[in-house]
């Protein structure tokens, strides 16, 4: 229904300075808004078309001219508390993937949990979701005492991107040639889905290449890469 829109008011402005945050109603005349269907079959991504689309002055959040302020504070919510539930999900996909290496037997007639590799890499795994699971209380103790998500949101988005992908792949190699079968259908299929909604992870609310600049930046105080 709404659109959270960064847009250049300051003509000749360059990178963050001059850009203006608002409101924009996708119901506005001159939108266009056409679906791309992807992998997983559905239609969650667009590309938006703008024609002379005006906004009124009354929309613009912050200020004109700051809105890259404005941006930054939206995104540490997307990023933090706005991925709460995929975080505290993670934990449950993980107890679950050792139900089914407890269950799955491989080529050599031994359970999937058997094996040594498997075994490790799922024990690591929980400990990851344990420790995601951790900031995420901690993030939420930041956003209620300040009003505002601590900078680690980057840092924990990028843990939860990278501990999901890792669990898709090693569900895979214990599912094997089952795990390709996949017509769509979410409830049939779920552990593919997963796999395939992990690469859109990787993007949405910043792709992981960008999560990584910012975390050297603002939490480890890295030199900016050029």
């Amino acid at each position: 229904d709404f659109q959270e829109l960064l847009v250049r008011t300051e003509p000749g402005s360059e990178r963050h300075r001059g850009l203006t945050w608002l409101i924009c109603d996708m119901r506005s005349p001159g939108v266009e808004i056409r679906p791309i269907r992807t992998m997983l079959q559905d239609e969650q991504v667009n590309t938006v078309f703008y024609d002379e689309v005006r906004v009124p002055r009354s929309n613009v959040v912050g200020g004109i001219g700051n809105g890259w302020a404005t941006a930054l504070a939206t995104l540490s919510f997307e990023r933090g508390t706005g991925f709460i539930g995929d975080q505290l999900e993670l934990y449950e996909r993980v107890r679950r993937a050792i139900e089914l290496a407890g269950r799955v037997r491989l080529e050599d007639g031994r359970h999937a949990i058997e094996h040594d590799d498997v075994a490790e890499r799922l024990a690591s795994l929980k400990a990851d979701t344990m420790a995601i699971r951790s900031m995420t209380l901690a993030s939420i103790t930041t956003a209620e005492r300040t009003g505002v998500p601590g900078p680690e949101g980057p840092l924990m988005k990028l843990m939860v991107t990278a501990t999901h992908k890792a669990l898709s792949e090693l569900v895979a190699e214990i599912l094997g040639w089952e795990f390709l079968e996949f017509d769509g259908d979410r409830s049939t299929h779920p552990w593919t889905y997963e796999f395939l909604w992990s690469w859109v992870f990787s993007i949405a609310g910043g792709t992981s290449e960008i999560l990584r600049e910012i975390t050297a930046d603002r939490l480890l105080g890295l030199p900016r890469a050029r």
